[in-house]
Formats: C-alpha cells, structure tokens, sequence
C-alpha cells in the first residue's frame, strides 16, 4: 500500500512539473548529442527572441497601457493581446532547441512557458479590473527581462571562429549578387587551407568584421560590373583588349604561415588600380564608384583591422587587385571573453543552488522507487524479521510472524543430525543489528565433517564454522558435527557468543568451541568423549556466566561426567590429558564422575561395562544462594541431586526399571540394593585437582 502510495506521489509530481522534467531530460539529451550553439544559431536566437520578441512586448504592453490608462475597453484589444502572445509563444517553441544550447539555465524553456501560462490564465478571467492589469503588466516586463538577459548572455559568451566568419561573409555576398555571378559569369574560388590553430574573436565584433569582409568581397565582384557596364570608355583608355576577353574571377582564401596569425585574402583580376587610388582610397570622403574603383573600406574599417592585425593592398591597373588582412592570434585573445566551452557541464547546468537541491531531490526519488522495486528486502514497511523456520531434509524456509516466506535456501547435506534430529535452526539478534539471525547446524557427509552457518534476513552467509578438523586424541574417523548450539553473553560484554559443541560420536572425542558473534574462534574446550548437554547461567553469582555441561568420559573407564566451566577458562583438554601435549590441562570449575555398573558375565556382549552417560541437568533454586542439581543418565535413568557443594543429597531410581533393561539387553544380571548403595560414591576434582570423597568437597 505504501509502495502504491509513493508511486501515486510520484506520478502526480511528475504531472505537475512535467515542463521542468521535459525541459531537462531535452536539455540532456542535446548535450549528448554533442550539439552547439553556433553563429547561424545565435543569429537566429537573436533575430526571433531579441528583435523580433521586441516588437511582439512592445505591442502587448502598448494594449496593456491602454486598459491601464482607461482609453478603451479592454475587449476592443483583447484579440490581438492573444494574437500577439500566440506568436509569441510560438517564438520561443521555433527557438526551444537553441535555447537550450545558449542559456545556462537548464529549465529555461519550462520557465518562459510557465510565465506565458501564468498570462493567459490572467486574461481569461471573466472580470479584469486594473490589480489584473497591473499584474499582467509586471509578468510582461519579467517575462521580455528573462528572454533578454539569456539571450545576452549567451552573446556575451559565444565566440566565433574566424575561419567561419570568411565563409559567412562569401555567403552573404553570393547570395545577394546571385544574378550578376551568374550574368557575367564572374566565378568566386573559396580556398581554406589547413588550420591548426583556430583563432577566435567575441560576438560583439561578428557583425563589425563581417561588415569589413563583406564589403571587400563586394567591391570585387562590383568592379565587374562596373568594368562591363562602361567597358568601352574604360578599355580604350586603360585596358588592353585582352583584358576584356579575360575570364572574370574573385577568389577568398585562408591560409595560416605560421600559428600566430591568420591571413584572409580576397583579390580579383579586374580593372585594379593606379599609385594615386592606392594612396587615397582609405582616405575620408575618397570615392571612384562610379567609375568601380571603391574598396569599400571606412576609416572604422581600418581602425577595427589594426585592432586586431594588419593589411596589405597589392594591385597594378589592368591586372587586378589582391588585399592580404593579418589577424594575430595574441591580439585577438586579448579582446576575447570567457566562452561556454570553458565552463563545466556542472556550471552550465546547476547555476543556482535552488536548482541543484531540486533536481537532487528529484534523482533522489525517482531512484528510491527503482531501489525499493528492485530489492524487495529495503521495503522498510514490510516484515523481513525472522521470526520460524521450517525444515524438510536439506531445504530450510524461514518465515515471518505473518508465515510469509522470506527465503529458502537448499543445503548439499542435511540440517540437522537425523539420528537425534539436533539441533534445531536458531533465530536470534546475534550482531546486535536490530534484524534476527538464522544459524543452522548441518550434518556431515560420508567424507566431510558437518558445519554451522549463519546467514542474515536475507539469506546471505555471514559466516561459515566448519566442525571438522583433527582430533588431539588418537580416534579414527575425525568427522565431527555440531550437537549442541548456544548463544550467550558469556564473557558480560554485552556481545553474545555462539556456543557449539561438535562430537563424532558416543565412543570418540568431542569439542566445544566458543565464537564471537562475527563467527571467529575465541577458545576451544577438548573432552574425551561425548558431552551430551550443555547449560549457560551465573551459579556462583558473581556476573560472569559458568558452562554446566554432561557426558561421558570415554577415557575415565567410561563413566558418566558432570562438570562446570569458568567462562574465562574455557580452553585445554580434559581429563586423564591423554591428547596431544600441546593442548593444555583444563581448569574446571567442578568435575565430577559418577560410577556404573561394572557387569561380569559368562555371556558374550560388545561391551564389558553397560554404557551410561548423563544426558539431562536440572537445575532448581533452593533460597538465593542454593541451588539443587538433578543429573539424570540416560541408560538407566538414575537421578543424582546434589547441593550447591556439590555433594550427593539424594538418589533416585527404580531398581526393577533397571533390572528389566538388563534383561532386555540380555544380560543375566540382577542388581541389587548393595549394588546401589556402591554408586552413591562419586569422584569429584576442583581445577584439575582431585578431592576424593564427598565430605571434603568445600563451596567454590
């Protein structure tokens, strides 16, 4: 629902400012197409928006002055208010695409539209009494500022390339001299040679020399028209007869000697001139137009060459006339101004902070929604807490509290162990990251030892514990799996630590290990037979959490175990230390054997001894400090109570119980009461010291 709800946000957003995004997605994509703004395109900017727009402003706000002023209805104007603001919206629909190569402002063309907008519902009021009329009058004035101000800007950035401005120029001249080219077939030879170095001058000079170069260009082609048109008087005293049947010709050309300068030279072969011409043709007030011997150059002309360069006039009557202008490259930056192309595309697109804030908003938005389309587990209103699990052989689903499926995982070998079917997956906070854990014991295979794994909400592995590794005692196989897992803060630093005790079986060697909750190996605990249980709680109360844990010891001449771990101790190997020496004694707390049954018999069965291990502690609260263990063996279900001491308070168990299991194992023995009263005797040690009897065992 909230997704929809986003969504539905989303969209009506993007309605709302679906000018804004238009205007910059098509921003965008004019830059990737690699368009730029050049002279036909400024010009044309310029000619619509800048002149044009003029005249369109200077009407509207003369019809708007006339409500203002009370000298006519405001109906008599009111078409051609809207004839007007029609063209003029149709102006900057023809000018969209080069605004947005000319202007910084990447909502340029939303913004000119909402303005236009803003208008024509103003004017389509029913009643428009003179707060309207000023209102009308004020968004008139910012709407001709906003056009005019980007419009010069972009002028005052924009430079030109000078090699360009000759072939305008050519343009120019070709065009409005179309039918005397091709009457007298005078032919016009443009030659650019390579440039290397591009030399580039600021607008506000484009029209000065194209004015300069047109004229020349000009004064070339007219001096073959005036030579046709007064040929006789001319030939006869001036020219040979050959000169007359010349083909007439004009030729622009652009070469660059040197990376300095640019030479632009424009020579024809037509009547040319004499020494006195050469001398006074710049002169002010000097002309021979009528007789075709006009260069077309003012006194502005020269001062705006040698601004940027110099010239060089070579001509000889009869033979034509050849003008050379240097245009140097170091005078020519001087004049420049900063251009667009020096400008990062951040600048041109953010120039307001407002904007960068929006925009970023915005892309902030439209990504959220792909996010949480994308990845299901970041919607943050839906349930990816763990909360049961369901397992079938190898294949693990783990639900929520609404029994939705958040994952399911396949594993290559079996959760759990199938025999016990232990232990169970565990979902808990482990990391302390607000979201609950999996851990999941596996079973090993034929060849591998099993392993435990914890994964996130998600079902990514964060860590991995593989339970097989070599036994320090000297047992075939060493495939151990993990029987028992805990979490706890064992240490009282407020981090839980991952229990596991992994064993190979009843026979063979065990080992718990204690993780930190990132799965690294903090200390290990080796017993020589099986631990069947394990317990975490503060007996002694003294904060720190102790490790009651029951068994067997294999090599204590089989005996059931019950024992107890410091926390802070919890590392070596158990008694009798018959494991590899570089494996410490262990230091417990309390280790206690309990005797069993030693049956001699004449009948032939696989073990001598009946096999008894503890496999259940009750722990019962007797006042604050006291504490009743029961330990219970799992063979004969014979219960052991012990005080806080330790020591034997009572014994429970059903004589004939055990009887009948001896005989349903075959075993022609019947136990006795002198029999029990011999298991009453147990063997306890305190930190690897032996205490024998159970009257000296003190408080620990």
């Amino acid at each position: 629902m909230i997704l929809f709800i986003s969504l539905l946000i989303l969209f009506i957003l993007g309605f709302l400012f679906r000018d804004y995004l238009f205007s910059f997605f098509l921003y965008l994509k004019k830059r990737a197409e690699g368009k730029k703004l050049d002279l036909s395109r400024l010009n044309s900017l310029r000619a619509d928006l800048f002149h044009e727009g003029k005249k369109k402003f200077a009407g509207l706000e003369q019809i708007v002055s006339s409500w203002s002023k009370k000298e006519s209805t405001i109906q008599e104007h009111l078409d051609y208010f809207h004839q007007l603001i029609s063209q003029l919206k149709t102006l900057i629909e023809q000018q969209r695409e080069n605004l947005f190569l000319s202007s910084e402002d990447i909502f340029i063309y939303a913004k000119l539209k909402k303005r236009i907008a803003g208008i024509e519902s103003k004017i389509k009021r029913q009643r428009i009494d003179d707060r309207i009329i000023k209102a009308i009058a004020k968004d008139l004035k910012k709407l001709q500022e906003e056009i005019e101000k980007n419009v010069e800007k972009a002028t005052k950035r924009f430079s030109f390339n000078f090699v360009d401005l000759v072939k305008d120029a050519v343009r120019t001249v070709k065009i409005e001299k179309r039918e005397i080219l091709e009457k007298q077939k005078i032919d016009v030879i443009e030659d650019y040679k390579e440039i290397k170095k591009q030399i580039r001058l600021p607008y506000s000079v484009y029209k000065d020399w194209l004015r300069v170069l047109a004229n020349l260009i000009r004064n070339s082609m007219e001096t073959f028209e005036s030579q046709v048109s007064s040929h006789k008087l001319q030939v006869s005293k001036e020219l040979s007869l050959d000169s007359e049947m010349r083909d007439m010709w004009v030729k622009v050309s652009v070469m660059q000697p040197e990376t300095k300068s640019l030479l632009v030279m424009i020579e024809d072969n037509g009547m040319g001139m004499d020494e006195e011409t050469k001398n006074n043709f710049y002169k002010k007030g000097f002309t021979r137009k009528d007789t075709g011997l006009g260069l077309g150059v003012t006194e502005e002309s020269l001062e705006l060459i040698h601004r940027y360069g110099d010239w060089q006039v070579e001509s000889e009557l009869g033979k034509g006339t050849k003008i050379t202008i240097e245009v140097e490259k170091e005078k020519a930056e001087k004049k420049r101004i900063e251009i667009e192309g020096k400008r990062t595309i951040l600048q041109r697109a953010f120039p307001s902070p407002i904007r960068v804030v929006l925009v970023g908003l915005f892309l902030v938005v439209v990504g959220l929604g792909i996010w949480l389309s994308v990845d299901k587990y970041s919607r943050f209103w839906e349930d990816w807490n763990p909360q049961q699990v369901e397992v079938k052989r190898n294949t693990l689903k783990v639900l929520n509290r609404k029994n939705e499926v958040l994952w399911t995982k396949e594993f290559a070998s079996l959760i759990g162990y199938p025999p016990d079917g232990q232990p169970s997956p565990i979902i808990e906070d482990i990391n302390g990251d607000g979201r609950k854990e999996v851990i999941v014991a596996l079973s090993p295979t034929d060849t591998s030892s099993g392993r435990a794994i914890c994964m996130d909400f998600r079902g990514r592995e964060l860590w991995n514990f593989y339970s097989g590794r070599k036994s320090i005692y000297d047992v075939e196989p060493d495939v151990f799996f993990p029987n028992i897992i805990l979490l706890k803060d064992i240490d009282g630093d407020g981090k839980i630590e991952v229990i596991i005790n992994n064993r190979v079986s009843v026979n063979f060697s065990d080992y718990l290990v204690i993780l930190d909750s990132k799965g690294r190996k903090k200390s290990e605990y080796w017993h020589p037979g099986l631990i069947a249980v394990v317990h975490c709680k503060d007996i002694n109360n003294d904060g720190k959490v102790e490790l009651v844990c029951g068994g067997i010891n294999n090599r204590m001449d089989w005996r059931p175990c019950f024992l107890v771990l410091d926390s802070r101790k919890i590392y070596g190997q158990a008694m009798p230390y018959r494991g590899e020496k570089r494996v410490p004694p262990a230091r417990e707390l309390v280790y206690i054997l309990f005797p069993h049954f030693k049956i001699e018999a004449d009948v032939d069965f696989s073990w001598e001894h009946c096999l008894d291990y503890v496999h259940l502690i009750n722990m019962f609260s007797e006042g604050t400090d006291s504490t009743i263990y029961q330990v219970t063996t799992s063979r004969f279900n014979i219960n052991w109570y012990l005080d806080h001491h330790f020591r034997v308070k009572n014994l429970a168990y059903n004589l004939g119980n055990i009887n009948w299991m001896l005989s349903e194992m075959k075993i022609p023995y019947v136990v006795t009461e002198d029999d029990m009263k011999e298991i009453r005797n147990i063997e306890v040690w305190k930190d690897g010291i032996k205490i024998r009897g159970e009257e000296s065992l003190s408080k620990f």
